[in-house]
């Protein structure tokens, strides 16, 4: 998307290093910013591939950072509510807005929507938060695209955001893939997969498979032979976004992505597929 819009933006990426779980600390957000001039800074949290989440104080200096050096943040919060703690469910979601001073002064937006957190991706219904100038714009343009969801949809959802129905469907969430985390990270491991630590949201383990025997180290083939087993996964090198660059060499070569998204019956069956096709090549 980034690409389509090169004649209009300068798109910069940050690189980010694996001890950090290819994360951006505050401190070297704030050097970025000074460093590249940004004036917007894209990013989710929590993190699709790798499950990092920044919060609490980490989050609060990087809306300080923001707000301080008026650059705007844009955060994909579409994972909020999948949030783990030590293999267990989380109690809340994490989310920017419990550190908004003032929603039409602070540089925030925010985007989230029914189709993960929540799960009702058929409904196709979506929403951002920010300044009222900013969304009074982005209502112009998205009347101009396509006019927004359907009015049945829009009310429906009212009764689904009521906050006591909410909290009870999203703290469910969180005690039924905490458990399929827990389970399908216990397999990797038990494979010889190496999963970071720091894997506390989202229903994905990013994975790294360079310790496996090849060809199964290299993320492509892992993906085509793990499709002769019926499991489908994602590749590495798919994350690795460079706007207006050539991808083919990347750094997520030995990465694979795994999904604990399906019913638990399911998730067992998958596991027992990849366990096979690892054994296949020892």
């Amino acid at each position: 998307m980034l690409n389509y819009q090169l004649d209009r933006i300068t798109p910069v990426c940050i690189p980010t290093k694996k001890e950090n779980n290819y994360s951006v600390p505050h401190s070297e957000f704030a050097e970025a910013i000074e460093k590249l001039k940004l004036d917007a800074f894209l990013f989710s949290n929590p993190c699709n591939p790798t499950g990092h989440v920044i919060k609490n104080e980490e989050l609060k200096t990087y809306i300080k950072i923001a707000r301080e050096r008026n650059c705007t943040l844009i955060i994909d919060e579409i994972y909020s509510h999948f949030i783990y703690e030590n293999g267990k469910a989380g109690t809340s979601p994490v989310s920017t807005a419990e550190f908004i001073e003032d929603v039409n002064s602070d540089p925030i937006l925010i985007v989230d929507g029914l189709t993960k957190s929540f799960r009702y991706p058929g409904w196709r219904l979506a929403w951002i938060l920010g300044s009222k100038h900013v969304i009074e714009n982005i209502g112009r343009a998205a009347s101009g695209i396509d006019g927004g969801p359907s009015l049945p949809i829009q009310r429906a959802t009212l009764k689904l955001l009521e906050p006591e129905r909410a909290n009870m469907e999203t703290c469910a969430l969180r005690e039924v893939f905490s458990k399929k985390q827990s389970l399908m990270l216990n397999s990797l491991h038990e494979n010889g997969l190496l999963c970071s630590a720091d894997a506390n949201s989202t229903f994905y383990i990013w994975a790294d498979i360079s310790q496996l025997p090849a060809p199964l180290n290299n993320c492509n083939s892992f993906f085509k032979e793990a499709l002769k087993y019926k499991v489908i996964t994602v590749p590495g090198h798919m994350f690795d976004i460079h706007p207006g660059m050539d991808n083919t060499k990347s750094k997520f070569d030995q990465y694979i992505r795994f999904s604990f998204g399906p019913t638990e019956e399911n998730l067992k069956m998958g596991l027992e597929q990849i366990t096979k096709l690892i054994k296949s090549f020892r």
